[in-house]
């Protein structure tokens, strides 16, 4: 089983000419879409009944995924074990 390591950028911030800002949000914008998408489609399989056996709804799918990858806040007990275990590794 691969580690999965909350995604952090170290390097230095570049400051944008604020000409570009506009098209640094629309690709933020449309990245977001895709990964949430991506997200979607992964999960699509999954019946509500193995959803209601391992306590998560449909709608809370997206959510729990972005927080087991670092791209979110851990909130919830289970994300924020693993990422402790795993960083005790």
């Amino acid at each position: 089983m691969s580690k999965v390591l909350p995604r952090t950028f170290t390097g230095p911030a570049v400051p944008r000419p604020r000409h570009l800002q506009p098209l640094a949000a629309l690709w933020r914008d449309i990245v977001g879409s895709w990964r949430h998408a991506v997200a979607s489609r992964r999960y699509e399989h999954i019946d509500d009944a193995t959803l209601r056996d391992i306590g998560v709804s449909r709608s809370e799918l997206l959510s729990f995924d972005a927080e087991a990858r670092g791209l979110a806040e851990p909130t919830r007990l289970r994300v924020i074990s693993n990422y402790l275990r795993l960083a005790s590794m």
